[in-house]
């Protein structure tokens, strides 16, 4: 899997595009050169992830595949279609 790092970006095309993603956890469709993501790679069946964002870093997580089963009182829960 190809990987490219962009550590800073300039110019009106950043400033009005609507790029946003996470490491291969788009899909093929909408990658670029419609290489494979993570996710297509990765051979999972279940292509599902979440997510616990912590005030703290540290403390943040991310689980793949599925979501956090417990501990929650309120789960706000998305689904997404390609």
């Amino acid at each position: 899997m190809g990987f490219g790092e962009v550590t800073s970006a300039s110019g009106i095309s950043f400033d009005v595009s609507q790029m946003s993603g996470i490491l291969g956890l788009g899909y093929k469709s909408i990658s670029v050169d419609g290489l494979d993501t993570f996710m297509d790679l990765s051979g999972l069946d279940d292509k599902s992830f979440s997510f616990y964002l912590h005030s703290n870093p540290t403390e943040s997580y991310m689980i793949i595949p599925g979501m956090e089963q417990e501990g929650y009182t309120t789960i706000d829960k998305h689904n997404v279609v390609e």
